[in-house]
């Protein structure tokens, strides 16, 4: 895998230890049967690839606390990383005798920023969907996230880093699947705030899961992770039996309306 010259040996490193626990899992994994051979396979590369990325989109994220990359520049290597771990899965897939799982494919000149001349292999749109909505992927969301507050609350850490326009590369491959041309020339939409479901809040005594007390509060999970990293929330129980009561969530309900400037 090549490594950006910012990654320290130790950073390398800790990829690599990644890299190799879960070729060992992917290769335990088989021998599959005819009849979930396809589905079996395909649950393995995911889990490979992913425990690749998460540990380098990590390791990116620390370079950008340190104030040493700007969050385009994260954005980008962790898509480029996450291009050469897909290619990377097919070999090794195939090294062991299992069916590919097609995680990339070629995709004709024009279709990358209309810049690229040549045929370049890029992750297509589904295995890209599937990434971007793993759990992995939102941890890595999440951790960007609070790379940003950082780097906004203090405007003199970040060292933005220029990004060639003309390496396609480091752009996610979904921009690819359509002729992104379109949806350039369509207006993004307004966001709108949500409003709270108070009718999750009317037992004191009962707990919600995450979603459903981010829903009641009126936010996006993201908000709501930060405020229980900020030590707005403190969840009940552990992992995914995280429990957060009613009746702190209508505690942080009240402490909103008095103060608007917490809505996001």
């Amino acid at each position: 895998m090549d490594y950006p010259p910012e990654f320290s040996a130790q950073s390398q490193a800790r990829v690599e230890a990644a890299r190799i626990r879960a070729q060992k899992e992917l290769a335990n994994t088989g021998p599959f049967t005819s009849s979930e051979r396809t589905r079996m396979v395909e649950g393995a590369a995911l889990h490979y690839a992913l425990s690749v990325m998460k540990v380098f989109a990590h390791e990116a994220c620390e370079i950008g606390r340190q104030g040493r990359w700007a969050i385009q520049r994260i954005e980008a290597e962790v898509s480029k990383a996450l291009l050469q771990i897909a290619k990377g899965t097919e070999r090794l897939c195939s090294d062991l005798g299992y069916r590919n799982p097609k995680m990339t494919a070629h995709y004709p000149p024009g279709l990358v920023n209309r810049i690229q001349l040549r045929t370049t292999r890029l992750i297509t749109e589904g295995w890209w969907t599937v990434f971007k909505t793993s759990t992995e992927w939102g941890e890595y969301q999440d951790e960007l996230l609070a790379v940003a507050d950082l780097q906004a609350s203090n405007p003199n850490l970040a060292i933005p880093i220029a990004i060639d326009p003309n390496d396609t590369t480091h752009w996610p491959p979904a921009s690819v699947a359509a002729d992104n041309s379109q949806s350039q020339s369509k207006a993004s939409p307004v966001k709108t705030a949500k409003e709270p479901q108070l009718d999750l809040l009317k037992n004191e005594d009962a707990t919600l899961n995450r979603q459903r007390a981010a829903d009641a509060l009126g936010v996006s999970t993201r908000t709501f992770d930060r405020w229980i990293g900020e030590g707005k929330l403190t969840p009940v129980g552990t992992g995914a039996r995280k429990r957060f009561r009613v009746r702190d969530l209508k505690r942080i309900l009240s402490q909103r309306n008095l103060d608007k400037r917490d809505i996001k």
